[in-house]
């Protein structure tokens, strides 16, 4: 790392600077570089808008927690959705503040593109243009500019990327995108903050707003229709993977505005922009990509993550390394939390699904195909399917039910970090989920217009047969069986087929952005007729998520 940060330049320069606000007002540049007042000020503007429980973009914006909605135009939308979110939040405190931005507007692969497309390339991507705006566009054209540029392909980028001889020949890279608009950071209260960026490889965006006293993240983020949720960091986001996805925790690279002139209002006119280098990055490090304790070889999936001598995975070394006390575990606690928080993610996904309701998607006929990839597409799929959604809550499920199960075994085992004060953890346990498995509801509006109210565990029971796929009533789509709960739905045997025949897909809970899913109709009944899957067509068993084993 050290040979690393000393090959490093010590600034980078792109184009010009001469760019408007978000609104229709001028986005007047003040000041040359983000003080610390400003950074410590931005991350109290995310954490107050995390807070707020604002479920939609354009009124997290217009909410209290916006001490800048005032000087917003009159008639203002704003929009941001998955990948946009931390670009619009960032853009936008820089507006109101007077400070430079900048963002990288298109990005090239560096090697495969897989069938999920640039947002999720084998290889990682690199920069290939990067935008500052002009004096005569208005904010507002500025930022609906930088919406339709930015995805999460922006993001996945290898950490190492502008070091010395890393850039593979043949890739040629112009004078003004030598950096990235993020660097990877230690796991340290530190550096984990309020406005820090999580990147997770399977095509997902996040923003930290709060790192609480046991360690544990949240984190707030943008969806298609510029829905807004909140959820926990956790085994359920992907974020570890090969260095060239980019994956993880990373802050925004500090920018700095140079040879500018001044006039007679204290505006800055013209100038370059220069960027700091990772050596000169608050809390860079690698850890995340090659462990704390770097594997001999090289390779970064032999790297491991340690503290005081005791290994840890990845998540919970993260965990163990941001809690304010010794890391120690409060299984009923810690249980009750975990419920509550899958419950969030479960409430989120139904503003998903009533939206291919009642924008009639599910009237329309089943295509003859799935998608190239299911997770990774575009058009009416990628606005109203549910698989990316669906796969991380069955992962919660399954991470909530394993984790479980290993705090039971280490508190039998008689590890010293599972505090427990009672007589009996597993009777106490299932008293936890009576109480809460009932309380965490949710509900929908079945095709007869009734509503319907599932429970924490009805999900846990119909977690494997929750449709993902638009074109399927809302009955299938929260994983009716029954012959009363499906007797509203009636769409077309043909759908019904596609239905059925999608189980093992269903049935999959790990996001793969690197298979060809393109299936038609007959070839998934024929994976079913077989009991065997084809390739990227799923898996046959879904894991273990029944809790009510836990306490046998």
């Amino acid at each position: 790392m050290n040979r690393l940060n000393a090959s490093m330049g010590k600034c980078l320069f792109f184009g010009v600077l001469l760019f408007s606000g978000v609104g229709a007002n001028a986005w007047e540049i003040t000041k040359d570089r983000w003080s610390n007042d400003d950074e410590t000020r931005y991350s109290e503007f995310v954490q107050a808008i995390g807070e707020s429980g604002c479920n939609q973009f354009d009124k997290c914006l217009k909410s209290s927690a916006n001490p800048y909605r005032g000087t917003d135009s009159p008639g203002v939308h704003h929009y941001a959705d998955c990948a946009d979110f931390p670009y619009y939040l960032r853009a936008y405190f820089a507006s109101k503040n007077g400070l430079p931005f900048s963002y990288i507007d298109q990005v090239r692969p560096l090697g495969k593109i897989g069938p999920a497309g640039i947002r999720y390339s084998i290889d990682g991507n690199y920069p290939y243009s990067r935008k500052s705006g002009i004096g005569s566009v208005t904010g507002t054209k500025f930022a609906s500019n930088m919406i339709n540029e930015v995805m999460s392909g922006t993001y996945r980028f290898h950490p190492q990327l502008f070091s010395e001889g890393f850039i593979p020949s043949g890739v040629t890279l112009k004078d003004n995108v030598h950096f990235t608009d993020f660097y990877p950071i230690e796991i340290s209260r530190n550096s984990i903050k309020p406005g820090t960026i999580m990147y997770d490889p399977a095509g997902h965006v996040a923003v930290v707003y709060k790192v609480n006293d046991d360690g544990s993240i949240r984190l707030v983020q943008g969806h298609p229709r510029a829905v807004v949720s909140r959820v926990t960091f956790g085994a359920d986001i992907l974020t570890r993977s090969r260095p060239s996805h980019g994956a993880g925790f990373r802050n925004w690279r500090a920018q700095y505005l140079v040879d500018y002139d001044k006039n007679s209002d204290g505006q800055l006119i013209g100038g370059k922009i220069v960027a700091s280098t990772d050596a000169e990055s608050d809390y860079f490090s690698l850890e995340q990509y090659f462990g704390n304790v770097p594997a001999e070889s090289g390779r970064w999936s032999e790297g491991k993550f340690s503290i005081s001598n005791e290994e840890y995975t990845y998540h919970k070394y993260i965990r163990a390394r941001l809690s304010l006390a010794d890391y120690e575990i409060r299984p009923v606690l810690e249980f009750k939390k975990r419920i509550g928080e899958v419950c969030e993610s479960i409430n989120y996904r139904a503003d998903s699904v009533a939206a291919a309701i009642n924008d009639r998607i599910v009237s329309k006929a089943h295509p003859e195909k799935l998608p190239v990839n299911i997770y990774g597409t575009e058009g009416e799929w990628e606005d109203y399917s549910t698989p990316s959604r669906d796969a991380r809550i069955k992962t919660a499920y399954i991470t909530l039910y394993s984790e479980m199960k290993e705090l039971l075994d280490r508190y039998f085992a008689g590890d010293d970090k599972i505090i427990y004060e009672g007589s009996d953890i597993k009777s106490d346990l299932e008293s936890v989920f009576n109480e809460s498995a009932p309380s965490c509801t949710v509900s929908y509006v079945n095709s007869s217009g009734e509503s319907v109210t599932l429970n924490f565990e009805d999900v846990m029971n119909r977690l494997f047969t929750m449709s993902y796929d638009p074109y399927d009533c809302i009955e299938l789509r929260w994983g009716a069986t029954s012959a009363s709960e499906l007797s509203s739905c009636r769409q077309s045997e043909t759908k019904m087929r596609w239905y059925r025949a999608q189980q093992f897909l269903r049935n999959q809970n790990m996001r793969l952005y690197d298979s060809k899913m393109d299936f038609n109709l007959s070839q998934l009944e024929s994976d079913i007729a077989v009991g065997t899957p084809s390739e990227g067509a799923g898996i046959a068993e879904p894991l273990e998520v029944n809790f009510r084993k836990l306490f046998k």
